[in-house]
């Protein structure tokens, strides 16, 4: 079983409901190409985007309210990963999508590391397009 696939080496186009929110560089997803009936549900429905230093205040602000409170928040949210020209090449659709987790990381001082912002979305469920 696989535990963790990175789904593309190119950028990914983030909407929440219908509206652009943000781009990011990237999105790791348990669920591979989304066909492998072998791995657990909990894994097929959560993916986990790092976000970019461009990041949107309407999906910061959706992400905390989420954390709030993710029953009352949940939203659709399409993932739609671009080819090194920005064509769309695949899009993942999360059905009643919440926040499971945002890992801010600290800037301090004398850091070497990279501070990279994953969030991590759960959702009822998901969809694979081929575009």
């Amino acid at each position: 079983m696989r535990t963790q696939d990175k789904i593309s080496t190119g950028m990914f186009r983030i909407d929440l409901d219908r509206f652009f929110a943000e781009q990011a560089p990237g999105v790791v997803s348990g669920l591979g190409d989304g066909h492998d009936d072998q791995q657990p549900e909990a894994e097929q429905r959560e993916v986990t985007i790092t976000r970019g230093s461009d990041k949107s205040e309407v999906f910061d602000r959706w992400i905390r309210q989420s954390l709030k409170d993710p029953h009352g928040s949940r939203t659709d949210i399409t993932i739609t990963e671009l080819d090194n020209h920005g064509k769309p090449v695949r899009a993942i659709i999360l059905i009643d999508a919440w926040t499971r987790s945002w890992n801010i990381p600290s800037l301090s001082a004398g850091s070497a590391g990279s501070a990279n912002e994953t969030v991590t979305l759960s959702c009822e469920m998901m969809k694979i397009e081929q575009l």
